[in-house]
């Protein structure tokens, strides 16, 4: 099992996430039309997401973003409410742990984009909250914090697994939050 990783081109080309179990750099070469990467963001540390971390490190020797200070993974710590450059547009960082305690998103007001990672699905789907350090209250808060912050235009999510959402993103967002509305 692999996570959806994600390579935004522009001036600040970066990877979201990396995935497991497939040769990253081969897809990368077909994607990016010669560009490399300058930087890694990841969602989170579970095993689907960070499996290739060292084969792009070594590949490109490039820093990898994260929550998680202590983590292997992570060479440069980010903070809620800092704002990254990926890509051409800069991006809002997004704490939103439930599904994992180093869990963040990505929101670009400007571009109208969320990479969601593991906290929203298509389709309203969320995270599962049964693994170690999950907890679904901090999930539930982390969804209602996307619900205020993001607005109903919208225009792609981005999530760590499952399809890309480029039509009516905001309902995918709103399903999820009714989803866990009661629980």
């Amino acid at each position: 099992m692999t996570s959806n990783a994600y390579f935004v081109d522009g001036d600040t080309p970066t990877l979201i996430d990396v995935g497991a179990g497939f040769d990253i750099i081969e897809r990368i070469e077909q994607v990016s039309q010669g560009s490399i990467p300058a930087q890694v963001i990841l969602t989170h540390t579970h095993p689907d997401h960070v499996g290739n971390v060292d084969t792009v490190r070594d590949a490109f020797d490039i820093d990898v973003y994260g929550i998680d200070a202590q983590s292997r993974f992570v060479d440069t710590p980010l903070e809620h409410g800092e704002h990254v450059q990926v890509g051409d547009s800069t991006y809002e960082v997004w704490f939103t742990p439930g599904h994992a305690p180093d869990h963040l998103c990505l929101y670009s007001s400007t571009e109208r984009v969320l990479f969601s990672g593991d906290l929203i699905f298509p389709h309203g789907g969320v995270g599962r909250t049964d693994l170690p350090g999950c907890d679904h209250r901090d999930l539930v808060e982390s969804i209602k914090f996307v619900v205020e912050h993001v607005d109903d235009d919208l225009k792609g999510l981005f999530a760590g697994h499952g399809p890309i959402i480029e039509q009516s993103a905001y309902d995918h967002v709103l399903a999820a939050a009714r989803l866990v509305e009661h629980t």
